[in-house]
């Protein structure tokens, strides 16, 4: 139950929720071998609420080299580990949550939050993403993530936020996230950079087709291109691979996406539909 209110607590934003029930189930774990730290600080629960709240854990820290293997063992290793352990148990296993009375499959409830909070030091599930995509700051990603507002909670929320103008604009000030971690945010972005031109979307265009004297084709039949590089005009091919014509144009390399063509209703060509990135540079 403890994992239970722990996600809970991460998703409605209820800090003193999730830091007590993940307190809790860190109790249970520590006395489990596997997941027994080693060394184990006395205020470990302090230094616990603190990380996850994504605060500076230095005034913890202080240079003690057992608040840092704590750290590294305990929170980002083994706890994740144990909350895994618990997670993929209770769903093999078909387990039962009950509050003494009603009973609901585990299953019903969203389990898979506490481990990445624990992993990455943060209660909010953007940085925490942020930080697993590879961004190695955590008190940048938290500001990051503070200051755009940022609510994302998939890797295509993340992306679409990483493109956005607000994080654009931001990231040309040397000072942001903080000034210790731009330098680490720009090597992030730069990984994440997309080329305009490998930006994925839906295409429509016609082909000029030369038509073989023998094909059989009405207006309306789906057509395969196939191209064959370099210079090469694409072959109209039938379904079943029969070759129908040869277009009037090519392209100067071979295309990265899809193609959905139909012969059109002049049948002087193709129009098609092309799924990829803007790379249809078409030459005569």
């Amino acid at each position: 139950m403890h994992l239970i209110n722990a996600n809970s607590g991460i998703m409605t934003a209820d800090e003193d929720l999730a830091v007590d029930s993940i307190g809790k189930l860190d109790e249970l774990l520590f006395e489990i071998p596997p997941f027994r730290p080693d060394p184990l600080p006395v205020d470990w629960r302090d230094i616990l609420s603190t990380w996850l709240k994504g605060q500076p854990i230095a005034d913890h820290a202080n240079d003690d080299p057992e608040v840092l293997r704590f750290i590294e063992d305990a929170l980002i290793y083994r706890l994740p580990w144990g909350m895994e352990a618990i997670r993929v148990r209770a769903e093999a296993n078909d387990d039962k949550v009950t509050d003494g009375i009603n009973f609901w499959d585990f299953t019903d409830y969203e389990t898979g939050l506490a481990a990445p909070a624990v992993e990455t030091g943060t209660l909010n599930r953007s940085a925490a993403l942020l930080m697993q995509a590879g961004f190695s700051s955590r008190t940048g990603a938290v500001k990051a993530v503070a200051d755009t507002q940022a609510t994302f909670d998939s890797s295509k929320g993340l992306r679409i936020w990483l493109a956005s103008d607000a994080v654009r604009e931001l990231s040309e000030n040397e000072d942001w996230p903080t000034h210790g971690s731009h330098r680490l945010w720009r090597e992030f972005m730069e990984g994440h950079d997309t080329p305009e031109d490998e930006v994925w979307s839906i295409q429509d265009g016609m082909l000029p087709v030369a038509w073989d004297d023998d094909a059989s084709i009405t207006a309306g039949d789906t057509v395969q291109l196939h191209f064959e590089m370099p210079y090469e005009p694409p072959i109209a091919l039938s379904p079943g691979f029969e070759p129908l014509g040869r277009g009037k144009m090519f392209l100067e390399n071979k295309p990265k996406g899809i193609f959905r063509a139909v012969v059109a209703p002049n049948k002087a060509g193709v129009t098609f539909e092309y799924l990829g990135p803007n790379d249809l540079d078409w030459l005569f």
